[in-house]
């Protein structure tokens, strides 16, 4: 399943930082906070590990996820980086070119217009700044 919301008053598209406990089902990839008219990614999952993607770069932050377990993940972003978390620890590679602005058309949890997450996802809090060392 996935929800979809409107981006006014919810999120911003510039700066900030999303927190989530996911609980990956095996074999899990997929979007769990993205844009769901655009494709572009706050926080997904691919085999490699966590991954964001604001329309040009597309990074990869390697994390070994179990099944089954539950993860305290963040993700920040502010106008020129990303950055990735996991239980506080920032997840390399640490600053990663961001383009500016997702320039969201709207905010989708869980899901992606390609398929499931594959994932629970649960107590999810979106913040209008960039925290230090989310968890």
């Amino acid at each position: 399943d996935s929800l979809a919301y409107a981006t006014a008053g919810n999120i911003s598209s510039t700066i900030g930082t999303a927190y989530m406990e996911i609980t990956p089902e095996a074999n899990a990839t997929g979007i769990f906070l993205g844009d769901s008219g655009a494709n572009k990614t706050i926080l997904g999952m691919t085999s490699s590990g966590l991954q964001m993607y604001d329309g040009t770069n597309n990074p990869t932050f390697t994390v070994s996820m179990t099944p089954v377990v539950t993860y305290n993940t963040a993700a920040t972003w502010t106008g020129t980086v990303f950055n990735a978390y996991q239980t506080g620890v920032n997840i390399a590679p640490a600053n990663t070119a961001f383009n500016g602005n997702f320039s969201f058309t709207g905010l989708q949890v869980g899901g992606s217009l390609v398929g499931q997450a594959w994932s629970s996802i649960k107590n999810l809090k979106i913040y209008p700044a960039v925290l230090a060392n989310p968890h």
